[in-house]
């Protein structure tokens, strides 16, 4: 799912930034019928295993941008600056590394391409079965498509409402104990970050490159201020971190909407038995 980029592109232009898309989880997703990966100045695939478009590993820079693209080719390439229909020079013009793909590995991915459509329209269809089986789920949060948005459904993604579920206890550990007994039932779902990134101990101890950067370095300084990175001043990230859990394979061809069912059967049964779930009992036996 996108970012609302109308609202980026006013914030970007504002503040004269150059706007960067991360769309290494969005191939398909539209914003107002626009392709994501043309809705900022450039922006970045990953294609590897775990993509709804894969080719293993590895990724793709696009942009419109001449001056963009010349600056991609160079960090791609050893800073060399020939085109793929010259023959190189072996000289150098500025600061690049060697992230060329292979041969086989663009010809795998050109021939994902021909299956797009359908793995596409799979993900689609079996996100509409399984938002249609877990609506109205009391204490479950689901993913939402806005307006104007065209979701891709890489991850299903939930939250767990823990105040309408009367529990007063930490929230990760009722959600736990929730993917717990899914999984018992055969529903593979999973976390995808336990920590926000203020959290991550490269933020707290602010290891660095020689030299210190980019901790250091001039342009990491705010108004003469070092930045500070206290998780304190990120509760919602901090609230997701804890709430939420999604799904990713379940949803995928070969799978179909048969498949998107029976993990809403699964979300239906435990939902309608929390009340035999001890969270707390079973946060202790994971820490033993």
């Amino acid at each position: 799912l996108t970012c609302n980029f109308d609202k980026l592109r006013a914030i970007a232009k504002k503040h004269k930034l150059v706007l960067i898309e991360d769309s290494c989880q969005a191939h398909g997703a539209k914003f107002k019928g626009v392709n994501a990966g043309k809705l900022g100045d450039c922006a970045a695939f990953s294609f590897n295993q775990n993509k709804c478009l894969c080719t293993g590993e590895g990724g793709m820079f696009v942009t419109d941008n001449e001056a963009m693209y010349q600056a991609a080719a160079r960090l791609w390439s050893f800073g060399e600056s020939s085109t793929p229909m010259e023959s190189r020079d072996y000289h150098s013009y500025a600061l690049g590394w060697m992230y060329r793909g292979s041969d086989i590995v663009a010809a795998f991915g050109r021939a994902q391409l021909a299956k797009m459509p359908h793995y596409f329209a799979t993900l689609q269809e079996n996100a509409a079965v399984l938002t249609g089986k877990l609506k109205g789920i009391k204490g479950l949060i689901l993913p939402v498509q806005p307006e104007g948005h065209l979701h891709n459904w890489y991850n299903y993604t939930n939250r767990i409402d823990a105040k309408a579920l009367g529990w007063t206890g930490a929230p990760n550990v009722l959600r736990d104990a929730i993917m717990a007994a899914l999984k018992a039932e055969g529903a593979g779902v999973g976390i995808w970050q336990s920590y926000i990134l203020p959290n991550m101990t490269v933020f707290r101890a602010k290891n660095a490159y020689g030299g210190g950067c980019p901790w250091s370095c001039p342009l990491s300084q705010a108004a003469g201020e070092a930045v500070d990175y206290d998780p304190s001043h990120f509760p919602m990230a901090q609230k997701h971190c804890d709430t939420h859990f999604g799904m990713t394979m379940p949803l995928r061809a070969p799978n179909g909407p048969e498949v998107a069912a029976l993990v809403g059967d699964a979300f239906q049964k435990v939902f309608a038995n929390l009340n035999e779930l001890d969270p707390e009992a079973m946060a202790a036996a994971q820490k033993k």
